[in-house]
């Protein structure tokens, strides 16, 4: 696909926000009863603590407010405040750099080894994490009216902010 990441595109946010958010939510709508691929939480976690346990996580990428978290700490954490999951097809690394935008505003995905069966803050936490970072946190507002409206749950999109953290 010709194009470039979302994170890279020379694009202006004004039509490259509503083009991602049209693309997810595209992704999302994709019956989940027909996808053979689990990426709960519960499967999520076991895969961070299989990561933790082998001393496969570098809490020096963490983000600054894990900064002073060990990954074991962290993910007996997140073991005990699992939110509750709605299951929908989700693309499992939504960063921007996995997005590719083409000049017609089309949008792929690239990356997609942990797509499957999940909650949707699995993506759109980091998708709003990326925007707001890029372009300010009014374009992740924007975003998010764009995917089909709603105010994100920013509890539940720290939980899955932090679980991305240990891998």
């Amino acid at each position: 696909m010709a194009g470039s990441s979302a994170d890279e595109t020379d694009l202006s946010p004004e039509i490259v926000v509503p083009a991602l958010a049209r693309a997810l939510s595209a992704l999302h709508a994709v019956p989940a009863a027909r996808c053979p691929f689990d990426e709960s939480i519960a499967v999520r976690l076991g895969r961070a603590g299989t990561l933790v346990d082998n001393g496969k996580v570098d809490p020096r990428a963490f983000a600054p407010r894990n900064r002073d978290v060990a990954p074991g700490a962290l993910l007996e954490r997140l073991r005990r405040a699992v939110p509750r999951e709605d299951i929908i097809v989700v693309h499992g690394d939504a960063t921007l750099s996995n997005m590719i935008v083409g000049d017609d505003l089309s949008v792929g995905f690239i990356d997609c080894g942990h797509a499957g069966r999940a909650d949707p803050y699995v993506d759109l936490a980091l998708v709003t994490e990326g925007l707001a970072e890029r372009f300010g946190t009014a374009t992740a507002d924007r975003f998010l009216g764009a995917y089909g409206g709603g105010v994100l749950d920013d509890r539940k999109a720290g939980y899955f902010l932090d679980l991305y953290e240990l891998f």
